[in-house]
């Protein structure tokens, strides 16, 4: 009994070991299991939030795109005092209101004020005037009662109106012909007026046609197309490539004075940088091309080139050489990589503050959740435009002077530490810090305007040059060929230039074509060459627009 008692107890202790081995190894697995499946949830979770953040980054693109496509384009300061504020678009003054708005507004609107005596209709003494006199008929000239004439006061009453007129004229130039009367030897027997000077020799087209269809083309942005179609409406059909062929002809009249306003932008000491794609339609260049910009206080330059590297900056700026020096020279762009090879050169950098400012309103749009904080760096930026004018318009050297560059320095230095405690804020979103993060890499860059006052805060000169390149690349898509490309940039960089001295560009060339017809269809040489170089005239300070 004892026996089978013991064997019995043993037998009860094995099987109580196995039944724990069994269960330990259940548990081991269940906590293997548990483990696998907290890696598993974990990596979902990652792999959950990586999925948001690509959402989110998808939905700030969508946003963007939709915007392009069917939103207004200005990245005016909304809830920002328009007044005072140097980021609003002065076009954004231009807008009708509606009849609540009026009402509600206590803002005053631009122009003419309801009940205020204006300046009444605007003549133009200038310009040709045609005289059309108006009289009855001499039958209606009489009392409808007695018959009576009425007799002339020698008075009148006059009215203006401007007509518009578009028209083309065939000029005949008819060359008198001359014959001798006297018997003297070595004279000709008749002599005949001589011919007019002509751009083309033996060419159709007068100077002002040819200089107003450079206008056309790459001032106005009309395609050529379009021009031949408009010359055939008035009665003149000429085949597109006639007028291909004048272009062709003109470029090389023209390079002389863009090699001169080349020669002069780059010995600039400030400089305003930009790029923007353009089409080559040449089979045997690739299509993608690039229209950069380089605004100096003085001049404008234009050059397209097929790429988009840095090295076209050095080449402009001929800093490619070994040993150039461009330590003379401070570059306002947007943060392009390409030009942060000039700082090598010795090129000092400036950021734009609407390329800092452009993520944040984009992320601000696209999260309603961020509005609040992209309002909050809508408002800084705003200020900073505000004091930075104000201190620009005091007089160098005075206390007020100094006093509102203390400011604007007390309030970089608030926009820098906002930006430091914001970056590694765990509650901000993903988007919004990698918006912040430009600011943060360009911050040298940004601040490089309180070391000279003509250093600007934004790039939107540059901008606002490449407009008409835009123009062009919506309207006739880009160049048929290379030397097309080099005319393209060589009109651009001659009226803008004009512009910025108050010359029009139409009736500087006008002039420059008429000497280059003088001349015999070439350029002017040496001296009288220099009576055109009107960049280096004053420049025309014109009001900055900061839209």
């Amino acid at each position: 009994m004892e026996e089978q008692g013991g064997c019995s107890h043993e037998r009860e202790a094995e099987l109580f070991h196995l039944l724990y081995e069994k269960e330990r190894r259940r548990a081991d697995r269940a906590v293997e299991r548990a483990t696998s499946l907290e890696r598993r949830f974990a990596k979902i979770q990652s792999e959950r939030d990586e999925l948001r953040a690509k959402l989110a980054a998808l939905t700030v693109t969508v946003k963007e795109l939709q915007k392009e496509l069917f939103g207004h384009k200005s990245e005016r300061a909304t809830g920002v005092d328009e007044k005072t504020s140097a980021t609003t678009s002065p076009a954004a003054s231009y807008r009708v209101a509606s009849p609540e708005q009026r009402e509600t507004s206590g803002k005053r609107k631009r122009g003419q004020q309801p009940g205020e005596r204006g300046h009444g209709r605007r003549l133009h003494p200038d310009l040709p005037s045609e005289v059309l006199e108006g009289e009855i008929l001499e039958g209606e000239r009489c009392c409808s009662q007695c018959g009576l004439p009425y007799e002339d006061m020698g008075t009148s009453e006059e009215a203006e109106e401007i007509d518009w007129q578009v028209r083309l004229v065939r000029r005949v130039h008819r060359r008198h012909r001359y014959a001798r009367t006297c018997q003297c030897a070595g004279v000709p027997a008749i002599i005949t007026a001589p011919p007019p000077a002509r751009v083309i020799p033996k060419g159709m087209l007068s100077v002002g046609f040819i200089a107003l269809l450079l206008v056309e083309k790459f001032v106005l942005g009309r395609p050529l197309q379009r021009i031949v179609l408009l010359l055939a409406m008035q009665g003149f059909r000429v085949s597109p490539g006639t007028l291909v062929g004048v272009l062709g002809r003109v470029l090389l009249l023209l390079r002389p004075l863009y090699a001169e306003i080349v020669a002069y932008n780059r010995t600039e000491s400030h400089m305003n940088a930009d790029e923007t794609g353009w089409k080559v339609f040449d089979p045997e260049a690739s299509r993608r091309w690039w229209v950069w910009v380089f605004v100096g206080q003085v001049t404008v330059v234009f050059t397209i080139k097929p790429t988009r590297s840095g090295d076209v900056v050095a080449e402009h700026l001929a800093l490619t050489a070994d040993g150039a020096d461009g330590s003379g020279l401070t570059l306002m762009s947007d943060f392009y990589a390409g030009y942060h090879r000039l700082q090598k050169k010795g090129v000092k950098l400036a950021g734009c503050w609407v390329h800092a400012r452009r993520p944040i309103l984009r992320v601000a749009q696209a999260l309603p959740e961020a509005a609040p904080w992209g309002k909050a760096w809508q408002q800084r930026i705003a200020k900073l435009y505000r004091l930075h004018r104000t201190w620009l318009a005091e007089a160098t050297g005075t206390p007020v002077y100094d006093a509102a560059k203390a400011q604007v320095i007390a309030h970089v230095e608030e926009i820098r530490r906002t930006l430091l405690a914001e970056l590694p804020n765990p509650d901000l979103q993903p988007q919004a810090r990698k918006a912040i993060s430009l600011m943060a890499r360009g911050w040298p860059r940004l601040t490089r305007f309180l070391e000279d006052p003509k250093i600007p805060l934004d790039n939107n000169t540059a901008e606002r040059s490449l407009r008409n390149s835009v123009v062009g690349r919506k309207n006739f898509y880009g160049s048929g060929a290379i030397w097309s490309a080099e005319l393209a940039a060589v009109i651009w960089t001659i009226a803008e230039t004009a512009k910025k001295h108050g010359v029009e560009p139409l009736h500087f060339l006008e002039e420059y074509l008429q000497a280059c017809a003088e001349q015999g269809g070439k350029p002017p040489p040496g001296e009288a060459l220099a009576r055109f170089r009107f960049w280096l005239r004053p420049a025309v300070h014109q009001g900055e627009d900061t839209s």
